[in-house]
């Protein structure tokens, strides 16, 4: 079996642990958003992702997340055109002070090769970023991320903007 049809199984090894944790957190939230990544040797492209935050702590949040992104060019064939899916899981720590809250984290994760070269590699991450409270459950999250993969020796960088809403589940605090 080819390596880039073994990444979703291993995905599903990184994350069932964090299920239980995800379920258990007092405060739950899922967003998605846009961005600028400079990938090495690469032009810089665009990227989506989205993300879900578990509250561990008023401090603590556990970070899963997967991002894809593609670079190329049109003018070939499809195969010419990759894309990479990147899932991770990280812990960050927050300093709310009022609408605003800062965070740090860090993470694991893959980067898995959806074009005709395939492969998955494992990647680590650094990220620091704000959230800032908009209205109701709904805030604006703006995060800048910097992956290194450990094949082909590369690294990535990210910044994105995104929206996040906090899920309304049967053990939630009232707002």
């Amino acid at each position: 079996m080819r390596t880039a049809h073994r990444w979703p199984w291993l995905l599903c090894l990184v994350l069932a642990p964090t299920a239980p944790l995800a379920a258990q957190a007092p405060g739950v939230r899922v967003g998605a958003g846009i961005g600028l990544l400079d990938f090495d040797g690469h032009p810089r492209t665009g990227i989506v992702g989205a993300r879900l935050e578990a509250s561990l702590s008023p401090n603590v949040f556990l970070d899963v997340g997967v991002a894809w992104f593609s670079y190329g060019s049109r003018s070939g064939p499809a195969d010419t055109l990759p894309g990479f899916l990147m899932p991770d899981v990280g812990l960050a720590l927050q300093v709310p002070l009022g609408r605003l809250r800062p965070y740090v984290g860090a993470g694991v994760g893959l980067a898995a090769d959806l074009g005709s070269g395939g492969g998955a590699f494992s990647a680590i991450h650094l990220a620091a970023g704000v959230q800032l409270d908009l209205w109701g459950s709904w805030a604006a999250r703006f995060d800048y991320r910097i992956r290194a993969l450990a094949s082909p020796h590369t690294d990535s960088r990210e910044i994105t903007v995104g929206l996040t809403t906090r899920l309304r589940l049967p053990w939630s605090k009232p707002d």
